[in-house]
Protein backbone atom coordinates (compact mmCIF):
# COMPACT_ATOMS: atom_id res chain seq x y z
CA UNK A 1 0.00 0.00 0.00
CA UNK A 2 1.32 3.34 -1.04
CA UNK A 3 1.84 5.61 1.97
CA UNK A 4 1.21 9.29 1.72
CA UNK A 5 3.10 11.85 3.71
CA UNK A 6 1.70 15.28 4.42
CA UNK A 7 3.62 18.42 3.80
CA UNK A 8 3.78 19.02 7.51
CA UNK A 9 5.39 15.65 8.12
CA UNK A 10 7.79 16.15 5.23
CA UNK A 11 8.98 19.50 6.42
CA UNK A 12 9.61 18.34 9.96
CA UNK A 13 9.93 20.20 13.20
CA UNK A 14 13.17 21.95 12.23
CA UNK A 15 11.56 23.50 9.14
CA UNK A 16 8.56 24.78 11.17
CA UNK A 17 10.12 26.34 14.14
CA UNK A 18 13.72 25.58 14.35
CA UNK A 19 13.42 22.84 16.94
CA UNK A 20 12.19 22.52 20.47
CA UNK A 21 14.62 25.13 21.82
CA UNK A 22 13.34 27.79 19.48
CA UNK A 23 9.75 26.95 20.40
CA UNK A 24 10.58 27.33 24.05
CA UNK A 25 12.11 30.74 23.36
CA UNK A 26 8.98 31.82 21.56
CA UNK A 27 6.79 30.67 24.46
CA UNK A 28 8.97 32.55 26.97
CA UNK A 29 8.76 35.67 24.84
CA UNK A 30 4.98 35.43 24.79
CA UNK A 31 4.81 35.05 28.56
CA UNK A 32 7.12 38.05 28.95
CA UNK A 33 4.89 40.19 26.74
CA UNK A 34 1.80 39.15 28.68
CA UNK A 35 3.59 40.02 31.96
CA UNK A 36 4.65 43.43 30.63
CA UNK A 37 1.11 44.09 29.44
CA UNK A 38 -0.33 43.16 32.85
CA UNK A 39 2.15 45.49 34.60
CA UNK A 40 1.21 48.30 32.23
CA UNK A 41 -2.47 47.83 32.94
CA UNK A 42 -1.82 47.80 36.71
CA UNK A 43 0.17 51.04 36.47
CA UNK A 44 -2.61 52.64 34.44
CA UNK A 45 -5.23 51.63 37.03
CA UNK A 46 -3.03 52.97 39.85
CA UNK A 47 -2.46 56.25 37.97
CA UNK A 48 -6.20 56.71 37.45
CA UNK A 49 -6.94 55.92 41.10
CA UNK A 50 -4.29 58.45 42.21
CA UNK A 51 -5.73 61.18 39.98
CA UNK A 52 -9.22 60.45 41.30
CA UNK A 53 -7.98 60.75 44.89
CA UNK A 54 -6.23 64.05 44.11
CA UNK A 55 -9.51 65.51 42.82
CA UNK A 56 -11.16 64.96 46.18
CA UNK A 57 -10.93 68.14 48.27
CA UNK A 58 -10.24 67.35 51.94
CA UNK A 59 -12.96 68.60 54.22
CA UNK A 60 -12.12 70.95 57.03
CA UNK A 61 -12.74 69.53 60.50
CA UNK A 62 -16.09 70.64 61.83
CA UNK A 63 -16.12 72.28 65.28
CA UNK A 64 -17.61 70.22 68.03
CA UNK A 65 -21.07 71.33 69.16
CA UNK A 66 -21.18 72.97 72.57
CA UNK A 67 -22.08 70.56 75.30
CA UNK A 68 -24.41 71.66 78.09
CA UNK A 69 -23.12 71.83 81.61
CA UNK A 70 -23.67 68.61 83.46
CA UNK A 71 -24.99 70.14 86.67
CA UNK A 72 -28.09 70.03 88.79
CA UNK A 73 -30.26 73.11 89.44
CA UNK A 74 -28.70 73.43 92.89
CA UNK A 75 -25.18 73.31 91.44
CA UNK A 76 -26.13 75.90 88.82
CA UNK A 77 -27.53 78.18 91.53
CA UNK A 78 -24.33 77.81 93.58
CA UNK A 79 -22.18 78.68 90.56
CA UNK A 80 -24.31 81.69 89.66
CA UNK A 81 -24.20 82.93 93.23
CA UNK A 82 -20.40 82.71 93.35
CA UNK A 83 -20.08 84.60 90.06
CA UNK A 84 -22.51 87.27 91.24
CA UNK A 85 -20.65 87.79 94.51
CA UNK A 86 -17.40 88.25 92.63
CA UNK A 87 -19.03 90.94 90.46
CA UNK A 88 -20.43 92.68 93.53
CA UNK A 89 -17.01 92.65 95.16
CA UNK A 90 -15.61 94.63 92.21
CA UNK A 91 -18.46 97.14 92.38
CA UNK A 92 -18.17 97.59 96.11
CA UNK A 93 -14.51 98.53 95.73
CA UNK A 94 -15.44 101.41 93.44
CA UNK A 95 -18.24 102.52 95.75
CA UNK A 96 -15.92 102.59 98.75
CA UNK A 97 -13.37 104.71 96.88
CA UNK A 98 -16.06 107.19 95.83
CA UNK A 99 -17.52 107.34 99.32
CA UNK A 100 -14.09 108.00 100.88
CA UNK A 101 -13.47 110.79 98.38
CA UNK A 102 -16.78 112.47 99.14
CA UNK A 103 -16.20 112.26 102.87
CA UNK A 104 -12.83 113.90 102.47
CA UNK A 105 -14.32 116.80 100.46
CA UNK A 106 -16.37 117.95 103.45
CA UNK A 107 -13.23 118.52 105.51
CA UNK A 108 -11.31 120.58 102.98
CA UNK A 109 -10.72 124.31 103.41
CA UNK A 110 -12.64 125.16 100.25
CA UNK A 111 -15.83 123.38 101.23
CA UNK A 112 -17.37 126.40 103.08
CA UNK A 113 -16.98 128.42 99.87
CA UNK A 114 -19.23 126.14 97.83
CA UNK A 115 -22.35 127.59 96.27
CA UNK A 116 -25.84 126.34 97.07
CA UNK A 117 -25.93 124.31 93.85
CA UNK A 118 -22.59 122.71 94.63
CA UNK A 119 -23.65 121.87 98.16
CA UNK A 120 -26.87 120.29 96.93
CA UNK A 121 -24.94 118.30 94.34
CA UNK A 122 -22.54 117.12 97.01
CA UNK A 123 -25.32 116.01 99.37
CA UNK A 124 -27.25 114.20 96.63
CA UNK A 125 -24.11 112.45 95.39
CA UNK A 126 -23.15 111.36 98.90
CA UNK A 127 -26.63 109.95 99.53
CA UNK A 128 -26.59 108.15 96.17
CA UNK A 129 -23.29 106.56 97.16
CA UNK A 130 -24.74 105.35 100.46
CA UNK A 131 -27.81 103.93 98.69
CA UNK A 132 -25.56 102.19 96.15
CA UNK A 133 -23.50 100.58 98.87
CA UNK A 134 -26.65 99.38 100.67
CA UNK A 135 -28.23 97.93 97.52
CA UNK A 136 -25.08 96.13 96.43
CA UNK A 137 -24.65 94.62 99.88
CA UNK A 138 -28.22 93.30 99.96
CA UNK A 139 -27.40 90.03 98.11
CA UNK A 140 -24.91 89.18 100.84
CA UNK A 141 -27.57 89.84 103.48
CA UNK A 142 -30.09 87.69 101.57
CA UNK A 143 -27.63 84.85 101.26
CA UNK A 144 -26.81 84.98 104.94
CA UNK A 145 -30.41 85.42 106.11
CA UNK A 146 -31.76 82.56 103.95
CA UNK A 147 -28.79 80.26 104.43
CA UNK A 148 -29.66 76.53 104.24
CA UNK A 149 -33.33 77.23 103.56
CA UNK A 150 -33.35 75.53 100.15
CA UNK A 151 -34.17 78.74 98.25
CA UNK A 152 -30.83 79.35 96.50
CA UNK A 153 -32.37 79.86 93.02
CA UNK A 154 -34.68 82.54 94.44
CA UNK A 155 -31.74 84.22 96.19
CA UNK A 156 -29.82 84.30 92.91
CA UNK A 157 -32.77 85.85 91.03
CA UNK A 158 -33.29 88.56 93.67
CA UNK A 159 -29.55 89.24 93.95
CA UNK A 160 -29.29 89.72 90.20
CA UNK A 161 -32.10 92.28 90.34
CA UNK A 162 -30.43 94.12 93.22
CA UNK A 163 -27.15 94.17 91.28
CA UNK A 164 -28.83 95.87 88.32
CA UNK A 165 -30.46 98.45 90.59
CA UNK A 166 -27.13 99.03 92.32
CA UNK A 167 -25.48 99.66 88.95
CA UNK A 168 -28.06 102.35 88.18
CA UNK A 169 -27.46 104.10 91.52
CA UNK A 170 -23.70 103.81 91.08
CA UNK A 171 -23.91 105.46 87.66
CA UNK A 172 -25.92 108.32 89.17
CA UNK A 173 -23.44 108.75 92.02
CA UNK A 174 -20.46 108.81 89.67
CA UNK A 175 -22.13 111.36 87.42
CA UNK A 176 -22.94 113.47 90.48
CA UNK A 177 -19.28 113.47 91.45
CA UNK A 178 -18.31 114.48 87.90
CA UNK A 179 -20.85 117.30 87.96
CA UNK A 180 -19.52 118.61 91.29
CA UNK A 181 -15.86 118.55 90.27
CA UNK A 182 -16.41 119.97 86.78
CA UNK A 183 -18.53 122.78 88.21
CA UNK A 184 -15.71 123.69 90.60
CA UNK A 185 -13.00 123.51 87.94
CA UNK A 186 -14.58 124.49 84.60
CA UNK A 187 -17.86 126.19 85.39
CA UNK A 188 -21.54 125.38 85.14
CA UNK A 189 -21.96 125.01 81.35
CA UNK A 190 -18.91 122.80 80.89
CA UNK A 191 -19.93 120.72 83.92
CA UNK A 192 -23.42 120.08 82.54
CA UNK A 193 -22.03 119.19 79.10
CA UNK A 194 -19.45 116.76 80.43
CA UNK A 195 -21.89 115.18 82.87
CA UNK A 196 -24.40 114.64 80.07
CA UNK A 197 -21.73 112.88 78.02
CA UNK A 198 -20.72 110.62 80.92
CA UNK A 199 -24.37 109.82 81.64
CA UNK A 200 -24.87 108.68 78.06
CA UNK A 201 -21.67 106.64 78.28
CA UNK A 202 -22.77 104.81 81.43
CA UNK A 203 -26.24 104.19 80.05
CA UNK A 204 -24.83 102.77 76.83
CA UNK A 205 -22.13 100.56 78.32
CA UNK A 206 -23.97 99.28 81.37
CA UNK A 207 -27.54 98.97 80.13
CA UNK A 208 -28.04 99.42 76.37
CA UNK A 209 -25.26 97.05 75.27
CA UNK A 210 -26.42 94.13 77.48
CA UNK A 211 -30.02 94.78 76.44
CA UNK A 212 -29.07 94.68 72.76
CA UNK A 213 -27.05 91.49 73.21
CA UNK A 214 -29.97 89.78 74.92
CA UNK A 215 -32.20 90.56 71.93
CA UNK A 216 -29.75 89.17 69.37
Amino acid sequence: MIGYTTKRDAIGPQALGGGPQRCAVRLAGGDRKESVGADTRLREVARRAGSADSDIVPKEPQPLPPTPRNETPEERADRNMVELLQELRVLQTGVQILFAFLLGVAFTSRFPQLTAFQRDTYVVTLLLTVITSAVLATPVALHRGLFQRGVKPRIVALSSLYAEVGLAFLALALNGAVLLLMDLVLGRIAAITITTATTVMFAGLWFLVPWALRRM
